[in-house]
């Protein structure tokens, strides 16, 4: 019996079974890398639009909005909860409330159904003229000054006065989601008590 050849493919295959091994370290520690480096590229990536309409990029990323998306976002959001008539008051108000954050989408749900009774039944026409609209990023706070009217049948003026309305939002996935809003005294009260402070 040739007990040398034995013994070469003894150690052939140990050392079959450490190349092996060694390749098999070598790619999971490379799929650990290419995993960690994907994840960080996917973190760091960015969405740009641009919209018809708007001269500058709008960025989103992860929580993260552009400024000139948010203020683009507000004049919309202000333009559908105050500007309507008895006609357009109901699909105004269906749009907006696809914009509501789940929490507090019920009681808006039911305030502006009591908003739109009162339109339709007293035949409201409600103008909202916004003269400056200012963001507040860490507080999420959108607030916007201006002329507001409100229009018996269209015709006589009821409430013509200066109006201050706001709104607060979050945002998840790159969308934003207003959780309150009304006239700022209202909007105010709703903000947690460390931030509440500053106006």
């Amino acid at each position: 019996m040739k007990y040398d050849v034995f013994l070469n493919r003894t150690a052939n295959l140990i050392g079959e079974n450490r190349l092996l091994k060694f390749v098999i370290v070598v790619l999971a520690i490379s799929n650990i890398i290419f995993g960690f480096l994907t994840f960080r590229a996917v973190s760091y990536q960015k969405v740009v639009l641009i919209p018809i309409g708007l001269k500058n990029p709008i960025e989103l990323t992860g929580d993260y909005l552009s400024e000139a998306y948010v203020l683009e976002m507000a004049r919309m959001i202000f333009d559908l909860a105050f500007n309507y008539s008895p006609a357009t008051i109901k699909a105004q108000y269906e749009l907006l409330l696809t914009m509501w954050d789940p929490e507090t989408y019920p009681r808006y749900r039911r305030k502006f159904s009591a908003i739109e009774d009162e339109a339709q039944t007293g035949k409201l026409v409600s103008v909202f003229i916004p003269q400056s609209i200012q963001h507040d990023p860490k507080r999420k706070i959108i607030r916007a000054t201006g002329k507001h009217v409100l229009l018996l049948e269209g015709e006589k003026v009821a409430e013509s006065k200066m109006a201050e309305f706001a709104f607060t939002y979050r945002i998840r996935a790159g969308r934003l989601f207003i959780k309150d809003m009304g006239e700022w005294s209202e909007v105010k009260g709703t903000i947690p008590s460390e931030q509440g402070g500053q106006t």
